[in-house]
């Protein structure tokens, strides 16, 4: 090709170019609309989680849960668990329903020991949620529970609905439970199935309801299976305890006998104190609570400690722990300062085990 050819070429392709004509290269987004873009995405999967799966700012309990086997049929698991200087119980019931009784004092570790939990033992709705009282040590968990779980039925002692600083936690429940009632004396539930038939009836309500001291105001519940019988006193004092005991001195337990309709016929729920089989101790161990007489007369055979290791408070007391083992012997001790979370198994025949978890 001539040199004069080659330069007419080039000077073609030159022509074309400054008019336009060449296919141009499409334009590159800017790497900021592209991050609003990815933003946008993450924000609307982070509200759908939030609302339909879980409250994304506790996605983090999701990393450790503990490992716990599949319950039995029939079989009735209550997990003491270890939130500190506070108080909970989650109780896997044999008809499959579920019971927490208080919900810690809500800081995160205590926190993440309830929800994970709840978690490993595919708990995705609390059927009853218990508040015995109102202190911080007992509720501060709420919000966060009922967020995560929803609740079938809250039980609130009588005080919370009549006084205005417990205004948020009533909304709170209100806003995410089915239902929310006063745990007052005689406030019950129970199973439907004669085969696995369970029943909680709470003893107090109209005990200490005029003191100005809110533990006396705890609501105390009766849970029994299998023939096994435990008492959740919450916080109230030996006081409290002692005037539990004269009303089922007095009237042999009968003014706590209440007849129920269930699906397989009419039943009496009959609580009995006497040798209780198991005792969640009375504010943590308090010497203020699980007196000398009150041990003589129910004569617990294994207790329950809920208290934080290293505590301040020196829970539970030396002085219990006597009372204890002066009115029983043979009494087996369980703390969650010292095993951490403790699982109570009891098979539909009666026969129970207890080991840390």
């Amino acid at each position: 090709m001539r040199r004069e050819e080659r330069k007419s070429i080039r000077r073609t392709k030159r022509a074309l170019l400054s008019a336009g004509f060449t296919r141009r290269r499409r334009p590159k987004l800017p790497k900021r609309v592209i991050a609003a873009a990815l933003a946008a995405v993450l924000l609307c999967l982070s509200l759908i989680t939030d609302k339909y799966i879980f409250p994304v700012d506790y996605l983090w309990v999701y990393a450790s849960q503990p490992s716990i086997a599949e319950r039995e049929e029939g079989e009735l698991r209550c997990f003491y668990l270890d939130v500190g200087q506070g108080d909970c119980t989650l109780i896997q019931l044999p008809d499959g329903q579920s019971l927490l009784i208080d919900c810690g004092n809500g800081n995160a570790e205590g926190l993440r020991t309830i929800l994970s939990f709840c978690l490993a033992l595919k708990i995705g709705r609390i059927d009853h949620l218990l508040i015995t009282h109102a202190d911080t040590d007992h509720i501060g968990g709420l919000e966060a529970v009922l967020r995560c779980f929803v609740a079938g039925t809250v039980y609130f002692p009588s005080y919370v609905f009549t006084e205005e600083m417990y205004e948020s936690d009533l909304k709170c429940a209100e806003k995410y439970a089915e239902r929310v009632c006063a745990a007052e004396v005689l406030t019950s539930f129970f199973a439907e199935e004669e085969e696995f038939f369970w029943y909680g009836l709470v003893l107090s309500g109209f005990i200490g309801e005029d003191k100005e001291d809110e533990n006396d105001s705890s609501a105390i519940l009766y849970l029994e299976y299998a023939g096994r019988r435990f008492l959740f006193p919450g916080d109230v004092s030996s006081a409290v305890e002692r005037e539990l005991v004269t009303i089922f001195e007095e009237t042999d337990g009968v003014v706590f006998e209440v007849p129920v309709k269930t699906s397989f016929g009419s039943v009496v729920l009959s609580p009995v104190l006497k040798e209780l089989d198991f005792l969640k101790a009375s504010h943590h161990g308090s010497a203020d609570a699980t007196s000398a007489a009150f041990c003589e007369y129910v004569l617990p055979q294994t207790v329950f400690f809920s208290s934080g290791a290293g505590n301040s408070y020196g829970h539970p007391s030396q002085q219990t722990v006597q009372n204890l083992i002066q009115a029983v012997p043979s009494v087996q001790f369980y703390r969650t300062d010292e095993l951490g979370n403790i699982m109570l198994t009891i098979a539909r025949d009666g026969s129970f085990s207890v080991r840390p978890v």
